[in-house]
């Protein structure tokens, strides 16, 4: 007589891993900012650099950062986008805990986390120091943005990942004409304010002599507050010190009278004239239209 099939015994080695990872991950060392912890992430596949399908079919997009894009209908892929993806494939097979900044959910319904791994690092910070990602941010997630913002520099200065590549080069302020080529891409950008002001409750970073049609720097009134509150208060109280100062600025490049980068907070802007050059070493380019004389 035919036998049924033993039921399959699960090696008494694989149990204790498993309840092994569970446990570390329960227990994971205090992140380098202040996150919310949630719920175990349970893989089911990992879509780009910084895109991941749970199991049980939710989406989640890693908060803060910006990676290379792959290849869709209308664009091919960016430079390190494979790399990217399969980087991050490997950090979240290793165990990850699902953690939580201020906003856990984007307009599309997807989750914003931060996978922190075993040794506390998030899957953000780990991207950005081995050169897969820029650093983004929002408004509402702000509490890891100064540790990501140090990886990316020593990550830049050592040229690793995309880096080493010129389509992320940090382009120059006064570089008019590469800028309106950017528009609607994240970029970093790099120059001195030509003059600062605020108008109606907006304030504005100007580059060159004309407003028209040079690179401007806005702040809606909405969200100048959070540049006038904190550490960030004495910079931006007196905005007409600003002229002649030596900024870095990140964020969509948009096109208004001229390229427009719109920031939403704070971090967006770094100043690199207090004792420290640009990490690039700074940033020449030619090409630059005409200008048109400027009405007075």
């Amino acid at each position: 007589m035919k036998q049924e099939p033993r039921p399959k015994r699960r090696h008494k080695g694989a149990l204790l891993q498993a309840a092994g990872l569970v446990l570390t991950l329960s227990a994971l060392p205090a992140a380098a900012c202040d996150l919310t912890r949630g719920e175990r992430l349970v893989l089911g596949s990992v879509v780009d650099g910084q895109g991941l399908m749970l199991a049980d079919g939710r989406e989640v997009k890693l908060a803060d950062i910006d990676t290379p894009k792959l290849a869709h209908e209308r664009a091919p892929a960016w430079p390190y986008a494979e790399e990217a993806r399969s980087f991050l494939d490997r950090l979240l097979r290793q165990g990850a805990i699902l953690a939580y900044d201020k906003m856990s959910e984007d307009r599309y319904g997807r989750i914003l986390a931060f996978p922190l791994l075993a040794d506390g690092q998030s899957a953000q910070a780990r991207m950005v120091e081995a050169g897969f990602a820029r650093v983004m941010g929002s408004p509402d997630n702000r509490a890891c943005l100064g540790e990501l913002l140090a990886l990316e520099a020593k990550a830049r200065t050592a040229r690793r990942g995309i880096w080493a590549d010129p389509f992320y080069k940090v382009l120059d302020a006064h570089d008019v004409v590469t800028l309106a080529r950017s528009e609607g891409r994240f970029e970093i950008v790099e120059g001195k304010v030509r003059e600062a002001a605020s108008i109606r409750g907006r304030l504005y970073l100007n580059f060159g002599d004309d407003r028209h049609e040079d690179f401007t720097v806005t702040v809606a009134p909405v969200d100048a507050k959070l540049f006038k509150a904190g550490k960030w208060a004495p910079i931006f109280s007196d905005l007409p010190g600003l002229a002649g100062r030596r900024v870095r600025i990140r964020g969509i490049v948009e096109s208004f009278h001229g390229p427009e980068i719109v920031l939403t907070h704070p971090e967006q802007i770094e100043f690199l004239d207090q004792g420290k050059e640009p990490a690039n070493g700074g940033v020449k380019r030619t090409g630059r239209k005409a200008r048109k004389p400027r009405k007075h």
